[in-house]
């Protein structure tokens, strides 16, 4: 793939992240270089761009799936002696100003085989030469 082929995928990319409420994943502002003797803010290439995005997606879901409270139960029930909590829930900001809101871990979903995918994906981009994927063939790669 090319730079042509990594903003295409960006733009789709962008749109569904806003669509699932990863809008803040989405902003450019995230994936910018400093130029360290001008001080000018740059975008990054746009595979590289695209991986960053792609490792933020990551963590995103990261701290909605189940995974993360199931962890965090035992890594607790461990280091305490006695009762230990068997559930807890998080406290995120507003987005409006006013209460937090409450989200309950316990009832997030396995986001377990999804965030594999996306790994899976990652690699794929990571790994990709730029070639077209007729060209490797014939040139054994």
């Amino acid at each position: 793939m090319d730079d042509g082929d990594y903003r295409a995928i960006l733009e789709t990319l962008r749109l569904r992240l806003q669509s699932v409420g990863a809008v803040d994943v989405a902003r450019e502002r995230h994936y910018q270089r400093r130029n360290p003797e001008t001080g000018e803010l740059t975008l990054l290439p746009p595979k590289e761009q695209l991986l960053a995005m792609l490792d933020a997606f990551d963590r995103f879901l990261s701290i909605q799936d189940r995974a993360l409270h199931d962890k965090s139960v035992r890594l607790i029930s461990e280091a305490l002696e006695g009762d230990a909590p068997e559930r807890f829930d998080l406290l995120l900001p507003s987005d409006r100003a006013g209460e937090p809101r409450r989200f309950s871990l316990a009832k997030a979903p396995d986001l377990e085989e999804a965030r594999l995918m996306l790994r899976k994906l990652r690699g794929s981009i990571r790994d990709d030469d730029g070639e077209p994927s007729s060209s490797r063939g014939r040139h054994g790669g």
